[in-house]
């Protein structure tokens, strides 16, 4: 399992060469949500190249959880945008769920959602749309592509 984020159906796409550059904007989610569309790509694609061996893949969403990643929002507003948020242990729900949960890990899905609801979710969102050529260059070129 994966744990990848709503948040990459924000992504336009994936620019392979911004990938290794410093992240711009303020806020970081622009980068973030292209991080998490890689995620998702990933799962994608292993399950895909794992197909028929008994390994499944997938990724998952754990909720909007009020945690460290808000660290940066300035004290008058972070409670209010952390509030109605999932606490770190809600946010693991999902997790634990795919990890010990029998029948979690018996078939490949695109995209797990939040807080132990485990039903495969297929959105609009180009960038997660099989494409299993698309996703087979992408893994390839973040596997082999040299740091």
């Amino acid at each position: 399992m994966t744990v990848s984020s709503d948040a990459h159906y924000q992504a336009p796409g994936i620019d392979f060469t911004a990938l290794r550059r410093r992240a711009r904007g303020v806020t970081g989610m622009p980068a973030y949500a292209v991080a998490k569309l890689c995620n998702v790509l990933f799962s994608q694609e292993l399950a895909r190249r794992l197909d028929g061996q008994g390994v499944t893949s997938y990724a998952l969403h754990p909720g909007v959880v009020s945690s460290n990643i808000w660290r940066r929002v300035p004290w008058p507003v972070r409670p209010i945008i952390t509030k109605g948020m999932l606490s770190i242990d809600q946010g693991a729900a999902t997790s634990l769920y795919c990890a010990t949960d029998p029948g979690a890990g018996t078939q490949n899905r695109p995209l797990l959602r939040a807080f132990g609801r485990a039903r495969a979710e297929r959105r609009g969102h180009p960038g997660t749309r099989p494409d299993p050529v698309g996703a087979q260059r992408s893994l390839d070129r973040i596997l082999i592509t040299p740091a």
